[in-house]
């Protein structure tokens, strides 16, 4: 069978030496499947940078490589896999690219996921079948692996059926990487996927169209896009002005923040970091959100039943990660394809395959919290936007929306409002 080109599991760190270079490429193409010429494709972290040609293809190549040092570690040189109640087991991987694919007995592929296979044996969910029985073939590195499996109410085991292939020369010159490819465009949604793979062909991205801009008045320019009849910014705010002039308060103190009743933002962990600041946005309290003077003109801080109009629309019109248009399984769709921590606990959740994410163009990001007693916690794993509605009752408490790396569904809960939360505006 086919061996997939990916990164090799058996290097050691500390062969990885200046000779490796990135060779990444593809095509860049709209919503139609048309090529995009002067595209802007980079990576994030190791910074090699391409122009996309008339047909919109590229290559990305060159040094230095972000190398991902946590799973670039020894790996056995016969990986084994096992299926054990309805999970895949690999022990071995190292951050690679796994495609699994289930056959059955007549030979056709029925079902197809793609997940990461890192060091060790990490349970990864299977696709979802009916009882029989099956043949998975698990391409992954420069092995492939094929076991039978016999599936009773949906559980079921099995072992490998072939022996790993060895490693080949072309193969051993391979890296792990951990880095986010950016594309950049006018007219066109920001688009950022992880990669890690330093020798990838043929990628195809696929940019949404953007609505257009929105500025504030510090002179940040977000990109909208268009979801039913509203229209959202992609990013989130970080104005530090109100759209009066005046200053909204940064508190970066911790009891300071804890005994606020008014307006007030930071930035997480009050770092100073531009491109931080830039891609995740400022964390503001409700009472912020509250004084109705936080967006530009002709924008606003969305009311809890305009949420509801956003989460309703993705329902009904197949966002959910498995396609039904009933229940609250959204979240896969409005989150972005990056930074948000990988988890394998199922196959609907955010951190589960992120290349799966944001069919949307939401492009929600992680961006973690700073609690109402002023701690930090969560990035990488949360993001919590505000609504403009405060809760009834007396209590200090407003609603606000919520996506987890370890849920399939768009949250609502309501808390305290001197809490930091991300904030996104729609168009009035």
């Amino acid at each position: 069978m086919e061996i997939i080109k990916s990164v090799c599991a058996g290097l050691l760190v500390a062969s990885f030496c200046g000779a490796q270079n990135v060779a990444i490429s593809g095509t860049v193409k709209n919503g139609a499947g048309v090529g995009i010429a002067g595209a802007i494709v980079r990576l994030e972290t190791g910074k090699q940078t391409a122009t996309t040609g008339a047909n919109g293809g590229f290559t990305l190549s060159g040094g230095p490589l972000a190398i991902d040092r946590q799973h670039a570690k020894i790996a056995p040189q016969k990986p084994d896999a096992s299926l054990r109640n309805g999970y895949l087991y690999v022990n071995g991987g190292g951050g690679l690219s796994a495609e699994i694919r289930a056959v059955n007995l007549r030979g056709e592929v029925i079902a197809s996921v793609t997940n990461v296979v890192y060091p060790g044996a990490r349970p990864l969910p299977l696709p979802s079948l009916g009882a029989g029985v099956y043949m998975y073939a698990i391409r992954s590195g420069n092995s492939e692996i094929l076991l039978k499996s016999c599936l009773v109410n949906e559980r079921g085991a099995g072992i490998a059926g072939s022996s790993p292939r060895p490693l080949t020369k072309q193969a051993r010159s391979l890296v792990a990487i951990n880095d986010v490819i950016a594309v950049t465009k006018a007219g066109y949604l920001d688009y950022r996927m992880i990669v890690t793979n330093s020798d990838t062909t043929g990628i195809e991205i696929q940019m949404m169209a953007s609505a257009g801009t929105v500025t504030d008045i510090d002179g940040n320019v977000y990109q909208t896009i268009k979801i039913g009849n509203q229209e959202w910014t992609a990013q989130n705010l970080r104005t530090t002005k109100f759209n009066d002039g005046t200053a909204i308060p940064k508190v970066a103190d911790s009891l300071t923040w804890y005994a606020l009743t008014g307006p007030g933002y930071c930035y997480y962990t009050n770092t100073t970091n531009g491109d931080s600041i830039n891609k995740y946005g400022a964390l503001y309290t409700w009472y912020a959100v509250g004084t109705k003077k936080l967006a530009p003109t002709g924008w606003h801080v969305p009311a809890d039943s305009e949420w509801d109009t956003l989460q309703n629309y993705l329902i009904a019109n197949g966002h959910n990660w498995d396609g039904t248009t009933t229940d609250n399984k959204i979240a896969k769709s409005l989150a972005a394809k990056a930074d948000w921590s990988a988890s394998s606990v199922a196959q609907g959740v955010i951190g589960n395959n992120v290349t799966l994410n944001n069919k949307s163009g939401f492009s929600a990001l992680p961006a973690g919290v700073r609690l109402n007693y002023a701690a930090f916690t969560n990035k990488a794993f949360m993001g919590c936007w505000w609504s403009a509605t405060e809760m009834q009752g007396g209590m200090p408490f407003a609603y606000y929306r919520y996506l987890s790396n370890e849920y399939d569904y768009l949250d609502r809960i309501e808390y305290f409002e001197n809490s930091g939360f991300s904030v996104r505006l729609v168009k009035d």
